[in-house]
């Protein structure tokens, strides 16, 4: 069973700090653990609670395993996950990079994919035929609305359709990237540097067009921090009142979909 042919171009994403680059790039992107059973270093960003949430989940689909055997990338960009991480300042956007894999990386290696974020009590659906690509919900990968106002009875909250995963058995190598995405020039430039000392040709390397980031969080007046992940009725609150105060000025401003 093939891609089907309106989803041929679409990509998935891995976002990351570039502190991380230099082992990505001599070693490959890791499943989380495979760099616990290498002892890899690496920079996390990432929600504790969640990882330990994902650590748990059974895959139901071969080649099996946990959540955490596998390299996880989004459909998406821009993702309710990357608000979240530069929410609690576990990162500064500036230093965030997107690992870029073209979809027929599924027909390449061992790969899963699901319908929703893989972060909740409840786990999502998951798929190893490319042809169940089409049970994902891609109104909702492509959206920029995910508040709760934007859910539909009976269906899978939008915050977590939108985040559907690809994820990679064990391992991704460099050599696979489609391109990597970067916040500006300076960062583009840092990325070829490291690139180039170790030898190594480098895919696109593309500066943000206005996709990937969020350009108005510096804009956006200061929202109260809760411990809560963004699943819960907290945050799904902070977020709705995120999107009410933004919304009019993306729309005008870049597009908002």
């Amino acid at each position: 069973m093939c891609i089907p042919n309106h989803l041929c171009n679409r990509y998935a994403y891995h976002f990351t700090v570039i502190d991380n680059l230099s082992t990505i790039l001599r070693h490959g992107l890791l499943a989380t653990n495979e760099k616990l059973h290498r002892r890899m270093p690496h920079t996390a960003i990432a929600d504790q609670n969640i990882q330990k949430r994902r650590a748990r989940t059974n895959v139901s689909c071969p080649p099996g395993g946990k959540v955490h055997d596998y390299v996880p990338f989004y459909f998406c960009t821009r993702s309710p996950m990357l608000w979240r991480v530069l929410e609690n300042k576990w990162a500064e956007q500036r230093d965030i990079i997107y690992i870029v894999v073209h979809i027929t990386i599924i027909e390449q290696v061992f790969c899963v994919f699901t319908d929703a974020s893989a972060n909740t009590n409840s786990p999502p659906n998951f798929y190893n035929k490319p042809g169940d690509l089409m049970k994902i919900d891609w109104d909702a990968v492509d959206t920029w609305r995910w508040a709760s106002k934007y859910d539909r009875p009976g269906c899978v909250p939008v915050r977590q359709a939108k985040q559907a995963e690809l994820l990679v058995h064990k391992s991704v190598s460099s050599e696979l990237f489609a391109k990597i995405v970067v916040r500006s020039e300076h960062e583009r430039s840092q990325v070829c540097q490291e690139y180039w000392r170790l030898g190594i040709t480098p895919p696109d390397i593309e500066v943000d067009s206005g996709d990937f980031y969020f350009s108005d969080l510096d804009e956006t007046r200061a929202i109260h921090r809760s411990s809560d992940y963004y699943i819960d009725s907290d945050f799904a609150s902070l977020i709705q009142t995120y999107e009410e105060e933004i919304e009019h000025d993306l729309a005008a401003s870049s597009g908002y979909r």
